[in-house]
């Protein structure tokens, strides 16, 4: 359920809704199940608001080792796929590359699962598609239609 409400919020405030989600799931991960955790980060956040004007003094390229790392740290997942099947490893390389070049998590699921959908109907895997993958399909395809 909280996840639910702060993917509503997140998105009316204009946030895509996949980042409430995999902070919920690294959360959990680490060991944090009930509600304190989550009140000590809303908590240390509080106090970053009172040091960002400092941290606004360093500039955006000595924070690139730190980006490097969590890249390194995303991308050993890969190790996980199934190297094999190229209707799986296309649409993965599609997420990687999008998000890397247009510098956006949320046009990279776009593009995935529309890369991931069309690979499976194109080489007649249609048992491997899920529903709900269809209806993303055909939701992010009308959006591209029409916005």
């Amino acid at each position: 359920m909280a996840d639910a409400i702060t993917t509503c919020a997140g998105a009316v405030m204009g946030t895509p809704t996949v980042t409430t989600y995999v902070e919920s799931a690294s959360e959990v991960e680490e060991g944090g199940r009930t509600g304190l955790t989550s009140v000590v980060v809303a908590g240390l956040f509080l106090l970053a608001v009172l040091i960002s004007p400092i941290a606004a003094v360093i500039p955006g390229y000595a924070t690139s080792p730190a980006l490097i790392m969590v890249g390194i740290f995303m991308i050993q997942s890969l190790r996980d796929l199934d190297f094999e099947t190229w209707t799986e490893v296309v649409p993965a390389t599609v997420i990687i590359l999008v998000m890397t070049f247009s510098y956006s998590i949320a046009e990279g699921i776009f593009w995935g699962i529309v890369s991931y959908t069309a690979i499976k109907v194109g080489s007649g895997k249609f048992k491997d598609i899920s529903l709900i993958m269809v209806f993303l399909y055909l939701v992010f395809l009308l959006k591209e239609i029409y916005l």
